[in-house]
């Protein structure tokens, strides 16, 4: 599967950009906004969804039998092209999915404001699906640090997440995204996979952009805040010490040859991830202001986003599905926690 993007058996990808290609120059890249309508149809995404009830065969010395599973449905979707099958689930009873141009149709009022769908896509086998909205608002740190407004926006048809719409800023100077909807707003939106699908289209636009909108107010008086935090090295040091610990039982002073070799690993671990982050902070072609908090919190979120070592799968695409799913997160709040100490 190239790289978590959903791949039909004919071989074409479900994925859309605006004029940039995804780094695996899969999908489809148009040179012109278009409806989200339109994306979808040309990103291969043009479904028919339904549902219909689960059940489970048993096979015994009696026979073949066959059961059915209360209240559990599968959800299955037909590509209208290629009329190929596919199934997620089980969901629930309350369970009713919609096409993602359907769920996604309020983007068409935002672009009418300004906004621009910059990429479309479908992951793994096509139970996740996503848009990722450029929006008409700026954030701008010490009056010259500018950073796009995205929005990512997602749903699933297996029943395990709601559809949300998370609110993130791409740092113009590096392309480094990073979060603070925890620290900031909760800029985050949820709706349920319900028959009406909560709300009107205009009432999702308008949240989405109040979102945004307290999200680049937020996120400028954070970032002019770390940006008048001055730090020494050492005090850079002390902050990665702290976001990078080595096991409680290592104390300062002792021996190498005392530690078993889990110690060892982990100390060789925590001593990398602190020597990378401070080589970004010091040396990165993209680093921001340097010797204050907010170049050592953009050092982080480099290291985090692009450096930090993935399990099993280090693929460009699978570090970009942890970026926008947010698992990249922890280290990033524990940072800004310590740097706004």
């Amino acid at each position: 599967m190239a790289d978590m993007i959903d791949i039909h058996n004919d071989g074409s990808a479900s994925f859309y950009a605006l004029r940039e290609p995804g780094w695996h120059r899969l999908g489809y890249v148009s040179q012109e906004a278009m409806p989200i309508a339109e994306a979808v149809r040309l990103a291969n995404m043009d479904h028919d969804w339904s549902t219909h009830p689960v059940q489970t065969t048993v096979m015994d010395m009696d026979g073949v039998t066959t059961l059915d599973i209360p209240d559990k449905f599968a959800v299955v979707r037909t590509n209208k092209r290629l009329n190929e099958r596919r199934a997620f689930g089980p969901v629930g009873t309350r369970y009713t999915p919609h096409p993602i141009e359907e769920v996604f149709s309020f983007v068409d009022e935002l672009q009418g404001g300004g906004a621009t769908i910059e990429t479309l896509g479908s992951l793994g086998r096509g139970e996740r699906e996503f848009v990722t909205i450029k929006l008409p608002h700026t954030a701008t740190i010490g009056g010259k640090d500018a950073s796009n407004l995205y929005l990512f926006a997602g749903t699933s048809f297996d029943g395990t997440t709601a559809t949300s719409f998370d609110a993130t800023a791409v740092r113009v100077v590096c392309g480094n995204t990073w979060k603070m909807a925890k620290r900031a707003s909760q800029a985050v939106v949820k709706f349920r996979h319900t028959a009406d699908l909560d709300v009107s289209n205009v009432e999702k636009a308008r949240m989405v952009l109040e979102l945004s909108l307290g999200y680049a107010e937020d996120l400028t008086m954070l970032g002019n805040r770390l940006l008048g935090t001055a730090l020494r090295d050492e005090d850079a040091a002390n902050v990665l010490a702290a976001l990078f610990p080595f096991p409680e039982h290592v104390k300062p002073g002792m021996s190498w040859d005392s530690l078993d070799i889990k110690s060892q690993n982990a100390v060789t671990k925590a001593q990398g991830q602190r020597q990378s982050v401070f080589g970004l902070y010091k040396n990165s072609p993209a680093k921001a202001t340097p010797d204050t908090g907010w170049g050592l919190y953009n050092a982080v979120t480099e290291y985090a986003d692009w450096f930090s070592p993935l399990r099993n799968d280090d693929d460009g695409m699978r570090r970009a599905e942890k970026i926008l799913l947010g698992e990249f997160d922890d280290v990033k709040d524990r940072a800004l926690d310590l740097l706004l100490v």
